[in-house]
């Protein structure tokens, strides 16, 4: 158990939780949107690539 009060754990897991879901939404969209060829598999990698990188930055930890 933690010193952190109940509140900053419960919002620190929604926040990850919203954020994994959004990614995952996200990724979802565009692959069907772009699934294809060669150009297109690029254009989702590179949207995927940027996605995890912006999530990444918010330094966040996943919950137990």
């Amino acid at each position: 158990m933690t010193d952190e009060p109940f509140y900053l754990t419960l919002a620190s897991s929604l926040a990850i939780h919203l954020a994994e879901s959004l990614l995952d939404a996200t990724t979802r969209r565009v692959r069907e949107k772009f699934s294809g060829d060669d150009k297109q598999r690029a254009l989702i990698a590179a949207l995927q690539e940027g996605l995890e990188t912006s999530l990444g930055s918010f330094h966040l930890e996943k919950g137990t």
